[in-house]
This record gives C-alpha cells, structure tokens and sequence, in this order.
C-alpha cells in the first residue's frame, strides 16, 4: 500500500472529520427530536430503507440531503469555517494547528442559527420530482 504524502493525509483526515460530524448531528438529532426514522422517512417521502442507509452513515450525502433531512427533524443545520489551511510558507494556518482551531471554536463559539431553505417536493414539467433524496 503506497503511503500517503502530508497534504493528502491531511485532507482526507479533514474529509473523514467533516463527515463524522455531519452524521452524529443527524443521529443526535434523531434522538432529540422523538421521531423514528420512518416518520423522517414519511416526511420527506423516501422509503424507510433510505433513512435506514442516511442514518448508518454508509451515504455520502449531498448538502441538500442533509438540509432535507435536517429539515425533517425539526433542527437548523449550519456550516462554519473554523479555520484556514495553506501552503506551507503563505503565511496561513498550518495543517499542525487545525485540531487547535477546531477544539477552540467548538468551546468557545455557537453554531450560527441559520434558515433552512427546502423547496416543495412537488413534480416538474417532465412528472419527475425534485426529491434530492430518493436514490
């Protein structure tokens, strides 16, 4: 197995984080707000068996999935940047100081509380729906 170089190591450890954290949001979520996974399913009218495959984290979900799910459970999803990352010498936020970054951000600073924008699922000029959701 080729060994990976320190950039590439570097963004897949962020790539895993980011996806980490999205699926525990969407799990505490769940559990927060009562609901099963079939009526997360009800609502956004997919089948039980995507839910089942959102919730175990084996999907790789869009942004929109996310928003829509989010949506489903009652809860605002937001994104924030909690640090930069640049080349070496730019004169940015070295790779080594990430962690940091994070730990502090997540201590000290709230998640902005922003709306969440879901179109209707409603069908188009071809008699598809814009359901982002159904696999």
């Amino acid at each position: 197995m080729a060994q990976l170089n320190p950039a590439e190591y570097s963004r897949q450890v962020a790539e895993e984080h980011l996806f980490r954290d999205a699926h525990n949001v969407l799990q505490e979520g769940l559990a927060q707000s009562g609901l099963t996974q079939k009526a997360v399913a009800t609502r956004l009218e997919v089948s039980e068996g995507r839910m089942s495959q959102i919730f175990s984290g084996s999907e790789n979900l869009t942004l929109r999935s996310f928003a829509a799910v989010g949506w489903a459970l009652g809860i605002t999803l937001a994104i924030r940047m909690s640090g930069a990352v640049s080349s070496p010498g730019a004169g940015g936020v070295g790779a080594a100081h990430i962690d940091q970054l994070h730990q502090l951000n997540r201590d000290s600073m709230p998640a902005p509380r922003l709306p969440v924008i879901r179109r209707p699922f409603a069908p188009t000029d071809s008699g598809e729906t814009n359901n982002s959701l159904a696999a």
